[in-house]
């Protein structure tokens, strides 16, 4: 039996990542938004306060309604799985604000990774294609914050996909309870490497795009191209846009594009090396 409570530092992780998280998720679904309209403005007109209250107040609403939704998706996949459910909200360590849905019925390792993670691809693979065919750019930030809050989730999956598939969980408002066989071989946790993998992956992801855009110009010459986007052209997606002619060159660079794809390197790299490392 092994009993898996988050520590402050794991809390302070979630927090941290869950922020990096929702900054990727938005450059990403700012993107598709862009390719799928054909529209690159992906901000809000605001002319007056009432504008500005509307507007507001609806980023508001759909960001409480993709929460509750959220909640009903694990609850749902709970109940298909004939659990029974319970709904509430707390404080994790007293840092991280958070609703929750929990069940005293034990589940196996695969249903219970199944149950965190349904509301994390329901959302996003019903809002994403939601958000192109109505046009909606308003819908991007709170699919981006259901992928941040999705953090929690995402840990425990990690954690749960390094034990054995016969394990059963039990789950509680503070943690969960992982019960095996007396000869399983149990899985060391690390409080902090996730965040480390993260900020050195953005570093290396960092140093990696400004090489890319050191020989850009270079590879632009030897090619006999007149012009290049690395990214998604006219989208917080662009990185470098490389254009030549007559023996000049320009080089444009997005800043938000460049960090906002390092950080993106960076989260993969951690969770890749997080679930590949034995």
């Amino acid at each position: 039996m092994v009993e898996l409570i988050p520590t402050r530092r794991v809390v302070v992780e979630w927090t941290v990542l869950g922020t990096v998280l929702t900054l990727v998720a938005s450059f990403i679904f700012s993107g598709v938004y862009a390719a799928g309209t054909g529209q690159t403005d992906v901000g809000f007109q605001i002319s007056d306060f009432e504008s500005a209250l509307v507007e507001v107040t609806g980023v508001i609403v759909l960001i409480v309604a993709v929460l509750g939704l959220h909640e009903t998706v694990h609850a749902g996949v709970i109940r298909h799985f004939g659990g029974d459910v319970s709904i509430g909200v707390g404080i994790a360590q007293f840092v991280l604000p958070y609703a929750y849905v929990t069940t005293t019925q034990r589940l196996k390792r695969n249903q219970f990774i199944v149950v965190a993670l349904a509301p994390l691809v329901v959302i996003t693979v019903l809002g994403v294609p939601l958000m192109i065919m109505l046009d909606a750019a308003i819908l991007i930030l709170p699919l981006a914050l259901n992928v941040g809050g999705a953090i929690g989730d995402l840990w425990m999956a990690g954690i749960l996909l390094r034990y054995p598939t016969h394990v059963v969980v039990e789950d509680s408002v503070t943690g969960v309870t992982i019960y095996g066989r007396p000869d399983d071989e149990l899985a060391a946790t690390s409080e902090s490497g996730l965040l480390r993998r993260a900020i050195i992956g953005t570093a290396g992801g960092f140093g990696l795009l400004l090489l890319v855009g050191l020989s850009a110009p270079i590879l632009v010459g030897a090619l006999g191209v007149d012009a290049v986007t690395i990214g998604l052209p006219g989208s917080p997606w662009s990185i470098y846009t490389f254009e030549g002619s007559a023996g000049e060159f320009d080089m444009n660079l997005n800043y938000v594009g460049l960090v906002g794809a390092s950080v993106l390197i960076g989260c993969l790299f951690s969770i890749g090396a997080h679930f590949l490392r034995g």
